[in-house]
């Protein structure tokens, strides 16, 4: 919604999670339904387009993006190899990505941004310390901070 001002747009909802975007875009429509433009990534869950279709609306989703896997260069893996002290993850797949790497995090302070992606870290074996109460950098930030600041001894 803020980089929406930023181009003279206004935002009508701006819920972070597919089924709360949906809830509210149903609830704003007042039971005239249109047609959507959702322009997703390769992984994107159906969850937004389900709930909309069952709603009455036409959503068009064409695949607007691909995420493919990626390994990091030896020397970025030697340098987390030898310890880190929080990763935060903003994706299902950055957490799929991530325990597919093999890597010993068992020291970090781990971060989600939000429910789905801490859901998806643990299925993946990884520990999650916070996951933010707002879905921003702001929130995992603010988490990431709650968590050092819990671990200091005066």
């Amino acid at each position: 919604a803020r980089n929406l001002r930023g181009y003279g747009l206004s935002a009508d909802v701006s819920e972070r999670s597919a089924g709360e975007l949906a809830v509210a875009m149903i609830s704003k429509s007042e039971g005239s339904f249109g047609r959507v433009l959702w322009p997703r990534g390769d992984r994107a869950t159906a969850v937004l387009r389900d709930r909309l279709c069952d709603a009455g609306f036409a959503v068009d989703d064409p695949v607007a993006y691909r995420t493919l896997p990626m390994k990091p260069a030896p020397v970025v893996l030697d340098d987390i190899r030898h310890g880190v002290d929080a990763v935060l993850i903003y994706s299902p797949t950055a957490a799929n990505q991530l325990a597919a790497l093999d890597l010993s995090l068992s020291n970090a302070i781990i971060v989600c941004i939000g429910k789905t992606t801490a859901s998806a870290a643990k299925a993946v074996g990884l520990h999650v310390d916070a996951i933010a109460s707002q879905p921003s950098d702001d929130g995992v930030l603010s988490e990431l901070e709650r968590c050092f600041l819990s671990k200091v001894t005066v």
